[in-house]
């Protein structure tokens, strides 16, 4: 990536934050967190334990801080130690590979190559141009986490609900029924 991707981003984000204030406070005011660009339930994924007192978390992502609200809520504080866990919802790489490079949403064609994946440029895309993401194969994110001092306790990958019908994020919903749209890595950092 040659583009100053730092300075895109944040423009992008920046300009869109409007548009994320109405799901923002929906997702402050639930009880029970939800995930993703589909809203899985938590009840399904069991993200966060019941009970997080005492221990610290830190929140790393986009969006209005909800996350960190729901584990304040269960007793964390925020912070990251050894000893801790860090659980990271992202897309799933596979939702990458099938994207059209003009930005359609994606199908069941390989449209780029798996290997050496690092994310993709949207911001030139005919469709939906938004910024650029960043994403790694399997084993790339396996390389990081074991580069940074994490160790994989497990892995889940969410599929769209049966219930679901349109387009959300360039992921038409009969797609996301078949492939994983989004994956969750639960980590820990030694002690």
């Amino acid at each position: 990536m040659d583009r100053d991707y730092v300075t895109i981003n944040r423009d992008i984000w920046d300009a869109e934050a409007a548009h994320w204030v109405a799901m923002g406070a929906q997702r402050w005011a639930l009880e029970a967190p939800i995930w993703g660009n589909w809203g899985a339930a938590e009840a399904a994924l069991n993200l966060l334990p019941a009970d997080l007192a005492g221990k610290d978390a830190i929140e790393l992502g986009c969006g209005t801080g909800y996350v960190s609200g729901w584990m304040a809520r269960r007793g964390a504080w925020r912070l990251l130690r050894p000893g801790g866990r860090l659980v990271f919802l992202g897309n799933h790489p596979l939702v990458l590979v099938c994207s059209p490079l003009n930005g359609a949403p994606c199908d069941a064609t390989l449209h780029r190559p798996y290997r050496d994946m690092w994310g993709a440029d949207w911001t030139q895309v005919e469709f939906d141009p938004t910024g650029v993401c960043f994403n790694l194969t399997m084993s790339g994110w396996m390389d990081l986490f074991r580069a940074i001092g994490f160790r994989v306790t497990n892995y889940q990958e969410i599929y769209i609900p049966d219930h679901e019908t349109e387009t959300s994020a360039s992921v038409p919903a009969e797609w996301g029924k078949k492939y994983p749209v989004e994956q969750v890595w639960h980590l820990e950092k030694p002690a």
